[in-house]
Order: C-alpha cells, then structure tokens, then sequence
C-alpha cells in the first residue's frame, strides 16, 4: 500500500510543472549619457511580470529588474540579470517552462551580440555590457526544461546622435539570441532583420508588448486559461504588423525555433483564481486617527483601516474615498484600484474646522503633513515669492533667474562635466516638497503608466 501511495505522488509531482519568468526593463542608463533613453521599457517589464502573476505563477517564481528601482539587488545591472537566469535555469526541472523577457538596448560590435544593462558604457562594452554568449550559458542549466526569450532590443539606435534610420535589427544579432544547446528553447524577437521595434504613445508600452499582453489577457487563452506557443506565435505575427499597417510603420516579429516546438508558456490558472474576483488592496490612515472610511458612499470602518476591494472584471478603476471625524473638515480623495497584488496607501491630514486655510485650487490633495496647509505661509522665509499649483496644491517657491557653474572642477566628476562653465537661466517656479504618493498616483492614472 505504502509502494503504490508513493507511485501515485511521484507521479502527480511529475505532472505538476512550474513556469518561471524574468523580465528586464531599461528606460534610463546609469553610466553613459550617450545612451538614447526609451519611453516604455520598464512599462513592459512590469506589465509581463503583472501578468504571469495574474495567471497563477507563484510570486516567487516571478522576478523582475528595471532602472526605476533603487534597491540595488532589483537594479537590472548585468550581474543580477546573469544571477537570477542562473538561479531560475537550475531550478527548473524537466517539463518546466522558463521565461526571460528583456526590454532594452541590445548592440552587435565586431561579431559579439550584447543586451545592455543598466550600467552599460558604449565605449567600454566589453566591461560594462552583457553578450549573449553569457545569457546562453546561463540559460543551458534548464536543461529538460521549456525556454522562452522575449526580446525587444531593437527599438533605438543606443547612441543618441544617430537618427532612427540606424535602429534596425542586426541579422548577427538575431541569429545569436537562442541557446542552441537548449532542444526546448525559443526566441519571439520583436521586429525582424533589418527592421526597428516601435514604441506605441497610445498604450504607453512596446507595440509589440502592447500586442503581446493584449493576447495573453484574452484571445489566446484555450478552455483551462493557458496559452501555447503555437497560438502565441501566430498571433504575434498577425497582430504586430496590423498594428503597424495602422500607424504607418513597418514591424513583423520574428521566431527562432524548432519548427515542431510548441509547449504551454501561460499556465491554466487555479480554479480558486480563476471563479473568485480580482482584488486590490488599500489601506487608509488619518491623522488624528479614528476617522470614518466610506468608499463610493458606503461606510467600511475607521482608521487606520485596511480593505480589500473586487475587481470583477479585473481592470484598474478609480473610487472616491471619503474621510470624516467629528470637529474636523471632511477630506475626499480619488484612489486608483489596480489588481495583481498592488498595495494602494492613503494618508490623510485632517484639519479642524474653523482653522483659516489658503486657496487650494484643484483636486483634492489625498495626502498633506499634518496641519501643513493651515501654517505654510507664516513658516517659509520671508522675502521671497510662494504660491500652490492649480494642478494639484503643490507649495512652490521662485527662483529667481541668474548664472551658476555648471560641471565639475579639474579633477573632479567625469570627462562629460568638463570643462566647468557659467551658465545663465530665467527664473522658474520649484516645487517645495517632493511628490507625494497621492499625486504620482495621480500622474501615473493621467498616464497610462503602472504604480512603482
């Protein structure tokens, strides 16, 4: 009896496959200043990394590294993308699918492929950039496993004073991207040789990205929520040139891979996530504390207060949170709900009635210090020029217009900060604060773009 129990586990262990992902998004480059930016790079990152977790990857199979992180362990610098293959590759066992999305520069120099990570310097390549080489390796200890590389690296021509003309796939590149010891490995390149990846204005992500989450939040899904290979491919490359038929561009992606390779990249989702509604999660505070929390009119509790609202259908929608306590004034916010696991904070300074407030133009702020609204004026110096935005209440101050040095002295800085020179600007409005959260979250609703 105990021999068959343990046929039976190990044989519903061996059915029981794991999908793992990286995505790597790289808007801005730390080291060269030459380095073209990009618009939606990390948009993209973000956004894939969103939605394996939505299908059901477990978080911990889910990493990503992109140039808006600070912490240094989630910077997308060529030894933690190396790092975190490797990890992920040796975790796979066979039958495991493994995903590595890279939005980005890549560059073909003198026969060697490499993706550009944070920290790349165009004059120092062999330092600073990651070649493909090292990616393969990396990705040849998931060996048995499924591997899937989506790169979009062809976007721009990484140096900034060559024109979009020079931002074509390079055929080098192209072939030099999928790990051939690999008998399971693939690779869905954004555009083709000899053609540029382009950026979509509208969806504030890669067209291709654009059109590749757009396929996996729906049309490609089969009966039990997953998504093939097969069907992800042809899809792609229908899609993608529709799209750039309709904006007067030119962009097909293109595959490399064994022409009989097909394997499940989305997993079926769980049933629990599947019949139970998306959710985002908010945390209201106050202070003084012990404040009213009605959202859309209807009462939840008292602060500091935690609350986790449905998403139905599962896409983002912003609600009107009010706050109120007795011998205060009441404060009313707009909050931005977004599912897949996105932790919403809303901070409110509640200020006593009676107590004489500037103008404040504009939406509600949703965050303030404490009492800041009612004493700012009286507590900045005096002799110089204050007022709020309109757009959102922000104190700023008057600089007034005048020269400063700009650059580093001699032996000072790097070479791009020489030589140091006196340069003249007109006066401009500065903010006194920096951004609250309630604001960004704002801009980033206004936007299109994901919260950090």
């Amino acid at each position: 009896m105990i021999r068959v129990i343990a046929v039976l586990l190990a044989a519903s262990l061996a059915g029981a496959s794991e999908t793992y992902v990286l995505a790597v998004g790289i808007d801005r480059y730390d080291r060269d200043w030459a380095v073209a930016p990009l618009s939606y790079a990390a948009n993209d990152a973000v956004a894939v990394a969103r939605a394996f977790r939505g299908a059901g990857v477990p978080e911990r199979n889910v990493r990503l590294l992109t140039s808006r992180e600070t912490v240094p362990l989630q910077r997308p610098t060529g030894a933690n993308i190396l790092d975190l293959l490797s990890r992920l590759a040796r975790r796979c066992d066979p039958g495991d699918t493994l995903v590595f999305m890279f939005s980005g520069h890549g560059l073909q120099v003198g026969g060697v492929s490499y993706l550009l990570p944070v920290e790349s310097d165009l004059d120092h390549l062999d330092r600073t950039a990651l070649p493909l080489d090292d990616v393969r390796l990396a990705l040849e200890q998931a060996q048995g496993a499924n591997v899937l590389l989506l790169i979009d690296a062809c976007r721009n021509e990484p140096r900034k004073a060559r024109g979009a003309g020079n931002a074509l796939l390079d055929g080098e590149f192209a072939k030099g991207v999928r790990p051939r010891r690999v008998p399971g490995a693939a690779v869905i390149l954004a555009c083709d040789v000899g053609q540029r990846a382009w950026e979509d204005p509208e969806t504030h992500h890669g067209a291709f990205t654009a059109v590749l989450l757009r396929g996996l939040a729906g049309p490609l899904r089969s009966g039990d929520g997953s998504v093939r290979l097969s069907r992800l491919v042809d899809y792609l490359a229908r899609a993608v040139p529709e799209w750039a038929s309709r904006n007067g561009r030119q962009q097909t992606p293109r595959f490399d891979g064994p022409v009989d390779l097909d394997f499940v990249v989305l997993p079926p989702r769980p049933n629990a996530v599947r019949e139970l509604p998306l959710v985002s999660t908010l945390k209201v505070t106050s202070l003084p504390a012990g404040a009213a929390v009605a959202v859309e009119g209807k009462p939840l509790g008292k602060t500091p207060l935690l609350v986790r609202l449905p998403l139905p259908d599962g896409q983002s929608r912003r609600v009107t949170v009010e706050v109120a306590l007795a011998g205060y004034q009441r404060r009313a916010a707009d909050v931005g709900l977004m599912p897949g696991g996105f932790h919403q904070w809303l901070n409110v300074a509640l200020d006593r009635v009676g107590v004489a407030l500037p103008p404040r133009p504009g939406p509600a702020l949703g965050f303030a210090l404490p009492g800041y609204l009612g004493r700012w004026r009286a507590e900045l110096p005096a002799g110089l020029r204050y007022r709020l935005r309109a757009a959102d209440g922000m104190p700023q101050v008057l600089i007034p217009a005048g020269e400063f040095g700009m650059g580093s002295p001699d032996g000072q800085g790097s070479a791009i900060e020489h030589p140091r020179k006196r340069v003249s600007v007109g006066a401009f409005w500065m903010d006194l604060h920096p951004v609250t959260v309630a604001q960004f979250e704002r801009y980033c609703s206004a936007t299109s773009r994901p919260m950090p």
